[in-house]
């Protein structure tokens, strides 16, 4: 890690632990990503420093009582993984699977590179869905209700095009802010001002009551013993995307990560 520590005084244009002390955090967050993508240590991302944090972030969304209740999901595209070749896309799945690798290669193995591309994409955002689904069936064992939703609907990012359910892509559903973020000429349809309305209702209601559901709206079952979670955006309700087998082997390879 001395290394990657290096590169990051490289990258941010100073010398030793006293320089970088005396950045402003803004500075970080603006080169988050760079320092990602050029060195092993990874995204800024909360530390446990046993004050604001006092332990690992995954104990305190299984175990702890101040997150009694939570809605947690992802969207069909998250894509955080990527790999180049059909080695590559091997080895991002061993990271994650172990000794199930090979039953997982058989859903998302790949002929050549170019399958290996696309395919690595499916699995990482299928692997984030099911470790938050995992957390919920976890959080259901300690009598912690939540709420899991997933989310499909195709986002148009006006400087690049569509980008499929894309990371992120549901927070303007849920705060309705799409020209704010994209300017007055960003096109709202109907479509979208009623997925709006049906994310922040939700949303809202929860804030309000602890409890999603509420009056008009379609039920959204609290993820208990079943794989049930809620579809929003093409569709809206119940979805069983995942077949049991797949599930189970998600939920197998999880086990082994916590």
């Amino acid at each position: 890690m001395v290394e990657a520590g290096l590169e990051v005084e490289r990258i941010l244009g100073v010398k030793g632990i006293d320089e970088l002390r005396k950045l402003p955090a803004d500075r970080f967050v603006r080169e988050d990503y760079d320092i990602a993508a050029e060195t092993r240590v990874g995204r800024f991302d909360p530390v446990q420093d046993g004050k604001v944090i006092p332990k690992d972030l995954t104990k305190v969304i299984l175990e702890d009582r101040r997150t009694e209740k939570l809605i947690i999901g992802s969207n069909r595209d998250e894509g955080f993984m990527t790999a180049d070749s059909v080695n590559e896309l091997k080895a991002c799945v061993k990271e994650i699977a172990g000794d199930l690798t090979d039953r997982f290669l058989e859903y998302y193995g790949a002929e050549d590179d170019a399958e290996a591309r696309d395919m690595i994409k499916k699995f990482g955002s299928d692997e984030w869905h099911m470790r938050l689904k995992y957390w919920a069936k976890k959080r259901a064992e300690k009598g912690l209700e939540t709420w899991q939703y997933y989310f499909t609907k195709d986002f148009y990012n006006p400087g690049v095009g569509y980008t499929g359910a894309s990371h992120s892509s549901e927070l303007m559903y849920i705060f309705g802010n799409g020209r704010r973020l994209f300017g007055d000429d960003y096109v709202w349809t109907e479509d979208m001002q009623e997925l709006n309305t049906l994310m922040s209702s939700y949303w809202l209601n929860f804030i309000k009551t602890g409890d999603p559901n509420g009056e008009d709206l379609p039920i959204w079952p609290e993820i208990k013993d079943e794989e049930t979670d809620m579809e929003i955006g093409e569709e809206t309700g119940p979805t069983y995307e995942f077949d049991d087998e797949l599930t189970s082997l998600f939920m197998e390879a999880e086990d082994k990560l916590i």
